[in-house]
């Protein structure tokens, strides 16, 4: 879910996932609570799997 909300930042679109209009992020900061927007923002967004076989 973070590499989802943090696309649109990471790619340089816009400053905060917040701002970019087709995205939940706006959204679900809205519907949850601090302590879980902070646990979903922890993972690594960047790596997100290994390539096939390793």
């Amino acid at each position: 879910m973070n590499y989802v909300h943090r696309n649109a930042v990471h790619h340089g679109i816009v400053r905060l996932a917040t701002d970019y209009k087709w995205c939940s992020a706006r959204k679900f900061k809205n519907a949850v609570s601090p302590a879980w927007l902070a646990t979903i923002a922890s993972f690594k967004y960047d790596e997100i799997a290994e390539k096939d076989g390793e």
